[in-house]
């Protein structure tokens, strides 16, 4: 009776661990607010640099934390918006339209940057 009890045990175990084998294992990434702010728990830990996430881009400090506002990385400008977004297209910042290429950078045409008056439909 124990032999057979052993065997079934054993049969289970065999086919437990040869299913698991097939199911994806997914990683677990969630947002978390702090005293400091806003980071990005994945893998254990929290992200730094630049991430993708739900089809957004977003910065974060070595530390963790989600930057916003004016960012200056690369010899690039970027704009993060409140959410930590980063921004495209055209950006009314501070009452001064400005224009974000599609990879966030701030476009300049030789030495001026673009800010301008500028409204949707013009």
């Amino acid at each position: 009776m124990k032999k057979r009890l052993f065997k079934f045990v054993l049969v289970a175990l065999v086919i437990v661990m040869f299913v698991g084998m097939f199911i994806p294992m997914t990683a677990s990434a969630a947002w978390v607010e702090s005293a400091q702010g806003w980071q990005f728990q994945e893998n254990g830990g929290f992200a730094t640099g630049w991430r993708l996430i739900d089809g957004l881009w977003y910065f974060f400090d070595n530390s963790g934390l989600m930057e916003t506002g004016w960012l200056y990385y690369n010899g690039q400008w970027f704009f993060l918006r409140a959410n930590g977004a980063m921004a495209t297209g055209h950006v009314l910042i501070n009452g001064v339209w400005h224009f974000f290429g599609t990879n966030g950078t701030w476009i300049e045409q030789g030495s001026v940057w673009y800010e301008y008056n500028w409204a949707p439909g013009s």
